[in-house]
């Protein structure tokens, strides 16, 4: 059975100051719910305050002050009972009676001399109605709860993100900065917020056709750039974003995530720098043993030809020089 059609713990009030309608409203009404019956609007109230339970409340109007109207006044002035359904008693046939009552938040009115059966019928409805409000309301709150702790937990993760997180709306509008953006922006978030997402990342045509094409479904993935930023130090920015869609793939926005590779790309410098030094090592080195080699060679050659030449042969002469 749903819960808002459980009708075993509703608690009726019903407020009159005839003793007989009190008495044949109770037989007619206590076999299905907890009746609460009330001789004036005074009692309602001293009821109310103390907290007890309320599902729908009758109330006469013709009495002894606080009339009826005053008394749903006091009801609809009090937040916790906004919700719960008056039902208006009353011997006034005046439309303009009926418009008042209305007006100050009751949900029916019936008149009196009323048929037992009628009653009943419309209360039931008046019942299950309030009880599938109040469920409603209670899976609201639920959901918000829910919705609340989520968006915390997301919260946490994006201001504790190792990267720059930056989400924008439809619009373009910088809508999240979290704090290692601001260092890689090089500019606080409350400069950034509200900001149109252009205006923030570098003129760069590569960088403005890439936002462009996020709310066509583009996805854009580890493009590299250098960006200048206010105190005119330069960074190296690996960015990537995607687009966000609701359930009716209408485009709500994009998140960039930002990576600063300032100093990676300083490393992977020096890196390329010493391959290239040691590449130029090994060439010369390698120039230099073969140098050795046929320098060994020819003077090699030298001594065997100081060897065999005759002492007056014009050769040695060339040797000699």
């Amino acid at each position: 059975m749903n819960p808002w059609f459980d009708e075993q713990d509703v608690h009726i009030l019903v407020v009159d100051d005839e003793p007989q309608n009190l008495r044949i409203l109770t037989e007619l009404l206590s076999d299905t719910w907890v009746v609460h019956t009330f001789s004036d609007g005074i009692s309602l109230l001293r009821y109310l305050d103390k907290g007890k339970p309320a599902d729908l409340i009758m109330l006469d109007v013709v009495m002894p002050a606080p009339d009826g109207y005053e008394v749903c006044r006091q009801i609809r002035s009090r937040p916790e009972l906004r919700d719960v359904p008056v039902v208006f008693l009353t011997s006034l046939e005046s439309v303009c009676d009926e418009a008042n009552g209305l007006s100050l938040g009751a949900v029916d009115f019936i008149l009196k001399p009323f048929s037992p059966l009628v009653v009943l019928a419309r209360l039931r409805n008046h019942v299950k109605l309030g009880l599938a409000t109040r469920y409603m309301q209670q899976q609201n709150e639920l959901l918000e709860a829910k919705v609340r702790e989520r968006t915390q937990m997301l919260t946490t993760i994006v201001e504790a993100s190792p990267v720059g997180i930056v989400t924008v709306d439809h619009v373009g509008d910088v809508l999240i900065c979290n704090p290692v953006a601001e260092s890689i922006f090089g500019r606080p978030a409350v400069e950034l917020l509200g900001s149109p997402v252009q205006a923030v990342l570098p003129e760069n045509p590569t960088v403005i056709t890439g936002l462009q094409g996020l709310a066509s479904g583009k996805v854009i993935l580890g493009t590299e750039q250098k960006w200048g930023r206010p105190d005119k130090t330069t960074v190296t920015v690996r960015g990537s974003a995607a687009p966000i869609f609701d359930g009716n793939r209408q485009y709500q926005g994009a998140v960039i995530v930002l990576e600063d590779v300032s100093e990676l790309k300083r490393v992977e410098d020096q890196l390329s720098h010493a391959q290239k030094i040691e590449a130029i090592g090994r060439l010369t080195s390698g120039a230099a043993h073969d140098f050795n080699n046929l320098l060994t060679v020819i003077i090699g050659n030298l001594d065997l030809m100081d060897k065999v030449l005759p002492e007056d042969s014009p050769a040695r002469e060339y040797m000699a020089n």
